[in-house]
């Protein structure tokens, strides 16, 4: 839903005229009739005449301000109508949409709240509320934002805004099967097809339903050829599959081709700029095609978010690392790193090998020295995604600290964290007797994001974490790794397999329900103990 103007002044200021109109007439017809008409009466209806007047004037300020993009203007004079009438229904709402778009959610709920209230029927009002709480991506947030959708339907059941925006919160939440049914109603409301059978299979994706899903996207895709995302959807779904070739292929669909763009010839001799994209973790993944083109007799230079140049300074196979928006120096051809796999006919049985990544060796060798006291069985634990836990989607990819408690009692482990982030503060929060250690307030800051991490991993016996960069490092470096996966995991993990090929050092598991960790920490920490046990008796 697109926010673009202010609620119009013009009904309002036929209201206005009108009242101004009566307001005078009967003050000149009570001036005939009587002319002996208290004075302090008189002066009371004149300075309402004049409040209505500042108030049209205040309001179409702020109008004409908001449409010339003046919003800090706008405010003031929306304000100051406020001030002379706190409900007046036009004014909160449109000072509700400019804070909305000054960025300032929270006051822009405060106002649209108040202007809800004086009119509860206004649809424009419940659906900017809706939004406005969805957009703070937390499980609260989505349940308010469900009720305000709700509050739309309610008003006007076929509103297509609201049935769009409820089907994206109820997915968010879980309801897989409501999301499907309110968009199966859209279908036959809008025209714009595509994208409605793109949340169908956004909705299949969910149950785990990988060939209905595709069925959905190519749908799709016949609605209209060119939906770039109904492209990249349906490439992730292949890649689930197994089958790279189609969707490495539809993947394309994500970039936009250049004249100097590498089309797979021969690199030898020729300087070829990688470019990173995506999240930390996906870098991290798809590093080891640099090494491929530098194995390929090409010179290559990266081009990295600054938090990854130190770490991938070390790799041998990349001749020069260069933060993201830094000039670049003369090249022969660009490709961005994910697009490397399909010119190369990678497979899920060519992937290259690990270990692909390094350690600084004068840390490898200090952190050796401050764990090689411990002789338990080491094990580094990340147990949230994202910098902030709280937020979905990456909320589905973070479990509580606590529900390690058991594992950490484990005979003969030792837990350390490899948390960053907020969720730290989790540590702070366990039990007495729930012991995990951390590597200090210094750790990955002065020795530069990951640097600490890697040369850790390196002294670790095993890494327990949650899909997230943490994962793609220990994969990187070889390093044995239990992954837990949430129950709709990413495509590159594929399917039901309990391992992967990117990463032969890897083993999955798999959650069985949405959003509920118990068991599978459970489960992770009976292998665990298995594991332990067959140690001491070999």
């Amino acid at each position: 839903m697109n926010v673009n103007l202010p609620i119009s002044s013009k009904n309002t200021l036929f209201l206005v005229a009108a009242l101004l109109v009566t307001l005078v007439a009967a003050y000149q017809a009570r001036n005939y009739i009587n002319v002996f008409r208290s004075p302090s009466i008189i002066q009371d209806e004149l300075s309402q005449l004049e409040k209505l007047k500042t108030i049209q004037h205040e309001f179409d300020h702020g109008n004409q301000a908001f449409l010339k993009g003046n919003l800090d203007e706008a405010a003031t004079a929306y304000q100051k109508v406020l001030e002379l009438d706190h409900t007046h229904e036009h004014a909160l709402n449109n000072l509700g949409i400019t804070y909305f778009k000054l960025g300032n959610h929270e006051k822009a709920l405060t106002y649209l709240e108040q202007a809800v209230a004086v009119n509860p029927k206004s649809e424009q009002v419940h659906l900017l509320i809706a939004q406005l709480f969805a957009n703070q991506g937390t499980k609260e947030a989505f349940e308010k934002s469900a009720q305000y959708f709700k509050n739309v339907l309610h008003l006007n059941a076929q509103n297509i805004d609201a049935l769009y925006g409820l089907a994206k919160i109820v997915l968010m939440q879980g309801d897989t099967d409501s999301a499907i049914e309110i968009n199966k109603k859209l279908l036959d409301l809008t025209p714009h097809k595509s994208e409605v059978y793109i949340a169908i299979g956004q909705a299949l994706e969910h149950q785990n339903n990988n060939d209905e899903s595709i069925y959905y996207y190519k749908k799709a895709i016949e609605a209209d050829p060119s939906n770039r995302m109904a492209h990249i959807y349906l490439a992730g779904r292949y890649l689930a599959a197994g089958n790279y070739k189609d969707g490495y292929e539809e993947y394309e669909w994500r970039v936009n081709n250049h004249s100097l763009k590498w089309d797979g010839s021969d690199p030898r001799g020729k300087t070829i700029v990688v470019i990173s994209e995506n999240g930390l973790g996906d870098i991290i993944q798809y590093l080891r095609f640099a090494k491929v083109l530098k194995d390929r007799g090409a010179k290559v230079i990266l081009i990295t978010p600054d938090v990854l140049v130190k770490l991938f300074c070390l790799c041998d196979y990349i001749d020069q690392v260069i933060p993201s928006g830094s000039p670049v120096p003369h090249y022969d051809a660009a490709i961005s790193i994910q697009s490397i796999p399909r010119l190369i006919g990678t497979t899920v049985n060519n992937l290259p090998e690990t270990p692909y990544l390094k350690a600084d060796s004068e840390l490898v060798n200090y952190w050796g020295n401050k764990l090689a006291h411990d002789k338990n069985f080491k094990i580094g634990l990340c147990w949230t995604a994202g910098g902030e836990g709280g937020r979905l989607p990456q909320g589905l990819r973070c479990i509580p600290l606590d529900h390690f408690a058991s594992m950490a009692k484990t005979k003969g482990v030792s837990l350390y964290s490899l948390q960053k982030g907020p969720a730290e503060q989790q540590l702070k929060n366990v039990s007495s007797d729930f012991i995990i250690k951390d590597f200090g307030p210094d750790y990955d800051e002065s020795h530069g994001t990951f640097m600490d991490t890697v040369a850790i991993m390196k002294h670790l016996d095993l890494v327990i974490t949650v899909d997230t960069s943490v994962a793609h490092l220990a994969g990187a470096l070889a390093v044995p790794t239990w992954l837990i996966l949430p129950y709709t995991p990413d495509p590159r993990w594929m399917l039901d397999r309990p391992d992967t090929p990117w990463y032969p050092n890897m083993q999955l598991f798999r959650n069985k329900e949405i959003n509920k960790w118990e068991a599978i920490v459970q489960e992770v920490t009976s292998a665990l103990t298995k594991k332990i046990m067959g140690r001491t008796s070999n």
